[in-house]
């Protein structure tokens, strides 16, 4: 109640003022997060652990899946998880482990 004693103008102006604050607010809090991300961005070995992180977690189920069609006798099935490795990881341990299972199964 202190504060509206102190102020000048109608309810629907402070509102306005309010709305204003919080938009300048906003708008520093976005532009520290796109500072940050662009940092980020540029940290080259802090963008590799984030790829390996990725490959990590797609290619180990997919080399299961292959791998699980390869022992059950059904290789066919197996070249297209190797393949979306190849395609998507290719510089990655996780890529010569799919180029050498293409190769046992002939693909």
């Amino acid at each position: 109640m202190l504060w509206s004693m102190r102020t000048k103008g109608s309810a629907a102006e402070l509102e306005r003022r309010r709305r204003q604050a919080v938009a300048l607010l906003n708008q520093g809090v976005k532009a520290a997060q796109a500072a940050r991300a662009a940092d980020m961005k540029a940290d080259k070995q802090l963008m590799a652990r984030i790829r390996l992180q990725a490959a990590e977690k797609d290619c180990k189920s997919w080399l299961s899946m292959a791998r699980n069609y390869v022992n059950a006798g059904m290789p066919d099935k197996a070249g297209p998880y190797l393949k979306d490795i190849l395609a998507k990881y290719p510089d990655t341990p996780f890529a010569e482990e799919a180029r050498k299972l293409l190769a046992e199964i002939g693909q």
